[in-house]
């Protein structure tokens, strides 16, 4: 099984670039509402490669409730992982999709304002997600170097680089093209708590679905920045800082 996972979550990308390609064939460009659909496809297709690949990472593992702590990954996962997430973003949605930068929301025309912003979102909603961890135990900084390098590299060049440019980078200002813009907070957060669900495996508990409605309510947060300000920049470092900042109390 660990097998046939692995090949299938290697095989789906370069499968799932094509099939975005034949759908921006299909669906022409032009068209509001072919390329929200396009948008949601891809949503679906990158959903689906990354439980394949997490379910291939974790095949002996017990998967995790959402909301829980999750597990150091692993420098190899990582190292195979980062080419794969940046590569992914420029392929499809630069190369096949032609977004620039500026559409996806990329822009240093206001760096510290991102900044300003952007950090103390992500302290917020770590404290909003991890509120248990943080008032069991105090935290350290006294952390291998390695692990801090491997975590970063997860969090900020794999999570939230590909999450944030596929739901509110480019998912999001789709949706709102069709003329409704508090619907397309509110179907990308969904979407982007949904995506988690191949991180922890389906578990029918209150714990499991009060976790993908925190998620849902970052989500919401991280669009509302983006249609209010029209970047990705701090919603990128909020959630980086997120996915970051729980190393400090695993240790």
């Amino acid at each position: 099984m660990f097998a046939v996972l692995s090949l299938s979550s290697l095989l789906i990308w370069p499968t799932a670039l094509t099939i975005m390609y034949l759908l921006r064939r299909r669906f022409p460009p032009s068209n509001k509402k072919c390329t929200a659909f396009r948008a949601l496809a891809y949503v679906l297709i990158f959903s689906a490669g990354r439980t394949l690949g997490t379910l291939a990472a974790n095949a002996a593992t017990t998967p995790k409730r959402a909301g829980a702590g999750t597990q150091s990954p692993d420098l190899a996962w990582v190292l195979f992982s980062l080419p794969i997430a940046i590569l992914w973003i420029i392929i499809a949605y630069r190369r096949i999709e032609r977004a620039s930068w500026k559409d996806l929301g990329w822009s240093l025309s206001h760096f510290k304002r991102e900044l300003f912003f952007g950090v103390p979102m992500g302290f917020i909603l770590f404290v909003f997600r991890r509120s248990d961890e943080i008032f069991a135990h105090g935290p350290t900084v006294h952390i291998p170097l390695t692990d801090a390098v491997v975590i970063f590299l997860a969090s900020f060049g794999i999570a939230s680089w590909q999450e944030e440019n596929i739901y509110r980078g480019y998912l999001q200002p789709k949706l709102e093209a069709l003329g409704r813009k508090k619907a397309a907070i509110i179907i990308q957060a969904v979407l982007f708590s949904l995506a988690h669900i191949g991180y922890y495996g389906f578990d029918a508990s209150p714990e499991f679905f009060l976790g993908l409605l925190e998620l849902a309510v970052v989500g919401l947060i991280l669009g509302y920045y983006r249609q209010r300000f029209n970047s990705l920049v701090a919603p990128f470092i909020a959630h980086g800082l997120l996915d970051f900042l729980p190393i400090f109390w695993r240790y």
